[in-house]
């Protein structure tokens, strides 16, 4: 005999089935989405700050200013020129404002390190981080973005001071971005040492991809190699060079601000 359901019947079940739906749609049926990762592309001033350890992990190290980043492809080359630090990290996940990534630091141009960080990305504003790891790669930092505007790199010569060197290590870029050394230095650990390659503009930025090589070095022959990296102005003036490559075996680096 076939059983019928009556109109009243009908509006229980219907009832019934109305939580359970709402509760599918609720568990994936809706439009929502995750927030865009954010984008930390740019240069970073020299009005960034840190504090990590000493090379005894217990004595703080304090960088109240000067700290500045060149940041492009999930790559942030952090470094503090009066510090003789660099912090090559690669972010390894973006999700949201959040980010996690790891790092090579590099004391005076040599003596790598690890560490893994973490931290948050403000767009066009900041990038805050954590540093978990020993010495220079134990702490935290802010880097703040520098919107007043970044000038072409100026096709002249620029030096500074390296090595342990009292003479300045001076190099030279050309109108077509060629890096050849004009005077190298003969005392500190750089003795010997010139630089040559080119800067290539990166689209859409006011950086530039470096790719050089080391050779001739006498004191520390180990110098020698393969570099690339990012360069930039320091500011709307052009008079200081910021420049930062590392070793492609990631156990040397060459990081300072140059000066004309």
């Amino acid at each position: 005999m076939k059983r019928m359901f009556s109109p009243s019947w009908l509006r229980v079940i219907g009832l019934c089935f109305l939580p359970l739906a709402m509760l599918l749609s609720g568990c994936g049926g809706g439009s929502s989405s995750s927030p865009p990762p954010a984008d930390p592309t740019g240069y970073y001033g020299v009005s960034g700050f840190a504090t990590v350890k000493q090379s005894d992990n217990i004595t703080d190290l304090s960088i109240s200013s000067g700290l500045e980043a060149m940041v492009y492809n999930n790559r942030i080359l952090m470094l503090s020129s009066a510090d003789k630090l660099l912090y090559d990290i690669t972010i390894t996940n973006i999700s949201g404002d959040s980010f996690t990534g790891t790092a090579v630091i590099y004391t005076d141009n040599q003596n790598p390190m690890n560490a893994t960080v973490s931290g948050t990305i403000t767009s066009g504003s900041s990038i805050t981080g954590t540093l978990t790891g020993t010495g220079a790669g134990n702490g935290t930092f802010k880097l703040v973005y520098e919107s007043k505007g970044i000038a072409p790199i100026m096709t002249t010569g620029w030096g500074v001071k390296i090595g342990g060197s009292s003479q300045y290590f001076n190099i030279q870029i050309d109108a077509s971005r060629n890096l050849t050394t004009q005077n190298g230095v003969n005392t500190g650990y750089f003795s010997g040492c010139t630089i040559s390659g080119n800067l290539v503009s990166i689209g859409g930025t006011q950086l530039y991809s470096v790719k050089s090589t080391i050779s001739g070095c006498t004191t520390d022959a180990s110098f020698n190699g393969t570099y690339n990296g990012m360069a930039t102005s320091q500011d709307a003036a052009s008079i200081i060079l910021v420049f930062a490559v590392m070793k492609a075996d990631a156990s040397h680096s060459l990081s300072a601000d140059f000066s004309q």
